[in-house]
């Protein structure tokens, strides 16, 4: 729904924008930390900033900690339906 939103204020901020979809018990787990790394390999030294229903977004700052991104430079949002 936002997704033409987001890719501008990306675009004229000059950010990476990522969408991590699919299901978690797929063989490949996007949000698990060495994935993230792998996506972004100096991840820990940029702010982070998510997304999603609270369960995901909490399991991706637990993986974001763990990659070695600072809490402090975690940002997330959170929403339900």
């Amino acid at each position: 729904m936002l997704r033409a939103e987001l890719e501008a204020i990306a675009a004229e901020r000059q950010a990476g924008l990522h969408y991590l979809l699919g299901p978690s018990g797929a063989a490949y787990d996007p949000p698990a930390p060495q994935a993230l790394a792998a996506l972004v390999p100096d991840l820990a030294e940029h702010d982070v900033y998510l997304c999603g229903p609270p369960g995901m977004a909490e399991a991706t700052r637990a993986a974001l900690l763990r990659a070695g991104v600072p809490a402090g430079r975690i940002h997330s949002e959170c929403f339900s339906f």
